[in-house]
């Protein structure tokens, strides 16, 4: 999936990338109350909300516990894909990572995506097993949960969807990555390439980031695809400002 850089690499991203160097652990706090509240009528989609062994203590609070993306890589990287309660868990914890604790509306639409937990765990684990076997466009177009759009389904790509030594891996697209490449002088129109669906506007953002890390990583060795995800990510953020 990479190749010749199509579209050069914004200064600005350059200049940060080289700064940056590994990106953070990523740790974000959440309430698994607030999810088990919910998701009440499935409570097997917050099995994992507690799991002491990916999710850790929050110093002066017994209400919030902590997950970081690093474990939750590792562990759904091992997943039986066929195991309902896994899956469905599984991605409860990855909707509280990229929610944290103010993205309320995940709390709403999440209980929409699960209402039918035996098609819900098909989709997601469908959309994984095409990822594994190279099909970006045919997991992107076939993923189909009310109320999960872009923002989630990516970061459940990214996240679940990887396989290790693979030169490309999905990556997460949401709308602060869509403002920072626009404001950056890379609108959607350039990011698609030319690719009129969204799948295929997404598989184009992937193979860009891909091509921007390989072209980069002359001059920065330390640089992957996704070191540039969590800068556009970061924009306009406190975490922006300090890389």
């Amino acid at each position: 999936m990479t190749g010749d850089v199509r579209v050069p690499v914004p200064v600005e991203l350059r200049e940060r990338a080289a700064r940056a160097g590994v990106p953070p652990a990523q740790v974000t706090r959440f309430r698994p109350r607030s999810w088990e509240r919910a998701l009440a009528f499935v409570p097997e989609a917050c099995a994992l909300l507690r799991d002491v062994t990916l999710t850790g203590e929050v110093e002066g609070s017994e209400l919030d516990r902590t997950v970081e993306r690093s474990a939750l890589t590792d562990h759904l990287a091992t997943i039986d894909l066929t195991d309902r309660t896994v899956v469905l868990s599984s991605f409860t914890l990855v909707v509280a990572w990229g929610a944290g604790t103010t993205n309320t509306r995940s709390l709403r639409y999440t209980p929409q995506a699960l209402a039918d937990p035996y098609r819900a765990s098909g989709e997601l684990a469908g959309a994984i097993e095409r990822l594994r076997a190279d099909d970006i466009v045919g997991a992107y177009r076939g993923f189909r949960l009310p109320g999960i759009g872009q923002s989630f389904a990516t970061r459940w790509f990214a996240l679940a969807g990887r396989v290790a030594g693979r030169p490309w891996q999905p990556l997460i697209l949401d709308a602060h990555v869509r403002l920072a490449l626009d404001v950056m002088g890379v609108p959607p129109s350039v990011v698609s390439a030319g690719r009129r669906t969204r799948a295929g506007a997404y598989e184009a953002y992937v193979e860009m980031l891909h091509e921007w890390a390989q072209h980069l990583r002359s001059e920065i060795p330390e640089c992957r695809a996704e070191t540039l995800e969590w800068l556009l990510a970061s924009y306009g953020r406190a975490s922006w400002k300090r890389t």
